[in-house]
């Protein structure tokens, strides 16, 4: 059986070649451990389908990029860098300010993302199952981070800076057996509840003690790490919902209500 290759760089066409030469690449090695772990198993199921163009970038490198595709300007414009206002150039793909890119070394030393080539068709239908997304918000189909992250730097930072979750990638021979669906902690018609909820005001008849408590359990399991469970829904609750809510895509509001629980229920489920 021959070996399967992977388009690697932005050479048209793109060379192709070995898994392990894709990942001896220096930009490559910039990513976080468990970015490469995740990546590397997207490519693998792709079968030669997918390939990185760029990954992790110097600081200088993202300087470099940000001014090449940004012209300053006096008024308006689309972001701000070291104290002046930047428009994004016509034709131009947008690139953060310096220091505020997942593809330089912000998450813990390391980079979060990859600009990809190859079937981006393909890695938009399969990426979720490895916990990584496709930046079709931006318009930026290319590029790939981490699922459970916010889609901006600024915005990970505000949450407290979580490294991302252990994800058990398709396959994996260390997958526990699947856990039976849990019972939704909000049954159809039953009250939601948000920020200024406590387990005490969400206590209802048939259904679990420490609602509040429960659903930060998840969060800190399955979203954002740095969550305490104490049964207050305070203002890191609400932004660690609104965090699931965008990995769940359902709408960002920060209520845990019967949109949130149905779609995480689904996902338990499969």
């Amino acid at each position: 059986m021959s070996e399967v290759l992977y388009p690697d760089g932005y050479n048209s066409p793109p060379r192709m070649v070995p898994i392990e030469t894709v990942f001896a690449r220096a930009s490559v090695m910039m990513l976080h451990s468990e970015y490469q772990k995740r990546w590397r198993g997207l490519m693998i199921a792709g079968e030669g389908r997918l390939g990185i163009g760029g990954a992790g970038r110097s600081s200088e490198q993202q300087t470099r990029v940000f001014l090449e595709r940004h012209n300053k300007v006096t008024s308006g414009g689309c972001c701000y860098y070291n104290g002046y206002r930047y428009q994004l150039k016509t034709g131009q793909a947008h690139a953060a300010p310096p220091g505020n890119s997942f593809h330089e070394d912000v998450v813990h030393g390391y980079a979060a993302a990859v600009d990809a080539i190859g079937d981006l068709k393909w890695a938009a239908l399969n990426c979720e199952r490895y916990g990584l997304e496709q930046a079709d918000w931006g318009g930026e189909v290319w590029h790939f981070q981490f699922t459970e992250f916010p889609r901006s730097v600024s915005a990970w930072r505000k949450q407290g800076s979580p490294p991302p979750q252990k994800w058990v990638l398709p396959g994996d021979p260390s997958t526990p057996p699947p856990k039976p669906p849990e019972v939704l902690a909000t049954p159809p018609g039953s009250p939601s509840f948000r920020q200024g909820a406590t387990d005490a005001s969400t206590k209802m008849a048939g259904a679990p003690d420490g609602r509040v408590t429960w659903w930060q359990t998840i969060l800190r399991d399955e979203y954002v790490s740095t969550i305490v469970p104490d049964g207050q829904f305070g203002a890191k609750t609400d932004a660690a919902t609104k965090t699931a809510q965008g990995a769940l895509k359902v709408t960002v509001d920060g209520i845990y209500g019967n949109q949130t629980a149905a779609a995480r229920y689904a996902k338990v489920g499969k």
